[in-house]
């Protein structure tokens, strides 16, 4: 496993857009098209976990004002979400991606709400 930029990697958007579509039961290019709106962005993190060549998992981290959205509570980084592969043949993979997600918000904030 380990936390691979997505960007650079066209078959590693498309395997995080399948897992995408499966968790929210949406059609591939929805999710591809959500998924290609955050990568880039400086105010999202995604990272994808492998095993072997698959991606079976990843996590994101949004940089949110919810105030803006008429919330009560302070603007910074959020964890957003992690989604494994039910059929991901390794155990902890959810675990070593929040893991991952921390360490990389450690670089970009000071808290994690």
């Amino acid at each position: 496993m380990g936390g691979h930029d997505p960007r650079r990697q066209p078959a590693r958007r498309l395997a995080i857009a399948r897992l995408h579509a499966a968790r929210q039961g949406t059609d591939g290019t929805q999710a591809s098209a959500r998924v290609a709106g955050w990568l880039g962005r400086s105010d999202k993190i995604v990272l994808v976990a492998q095993h072997r060549k698959d991606v079976v998992g990843y996590v994101t981290a949004s940089l949110l004002d919810p105030e803006a959205a008429g919330v009560e509570a302070p603007r910074g980084w959020y964890p957003t979400g992690v989604v494994v592969d039910p059929r991901c043949p390794r155990p902890g993979v959810g675990r070593r991606l929040t893991a991952a997600r921390l360490e990389a918000l450690e670089g970009v904030a000071s808290e994690v709400w």
